[in-house]
């Protein structure tokens, strides 16, 4: 792992190259992970994170298409735009993580 610092001496950067690809991750002032984009086997992807590291959005794409996917607080699927070869689409889950409006 490759860390990048600030001038206090707190990583805020880390490249690596883990099982599944290359990885390079952003930190917060309290060491949070807070952003990281991967390379995966099945395309890039970027994820965004809250203040305790909490997965909470990401941009992924791969040989299907793109999506964009944003979670919750307990971290449940909330909504997701995606643009796949049979079109785009749009999906809203509610509390009980059944959709509860879509389009198409």
């Amino acid at each position: 792992m490759l860390g990048l610092y600030d001038e206090k001496g707190k990583a805020r950067a880390g490249l690596g190259l883990l099982k599944d690809g290359p990885r390079l991750g952003f930190y917060d002032e309290q060491g949070e992970t807070r952003a990281v984009l991967s390379l995966l086997k099945d395309g890039p992807m970027l994820d965004f994170r809250d203040e305790q590291g909490a997965f909470r959005a990401a941009f992924a794409l791969n040989k299907d298409g793109a999506g964009l996917s944003f979670l919750d607080e307990q971290g449940k699927v909330r909504a997701v735009l995606s643009l796949l070869k049979g079109g785009p689409a749009l999906i809203f889950w509610g509390e009980q993580g059944r959709p509860v409006w879509s389009a198409p």
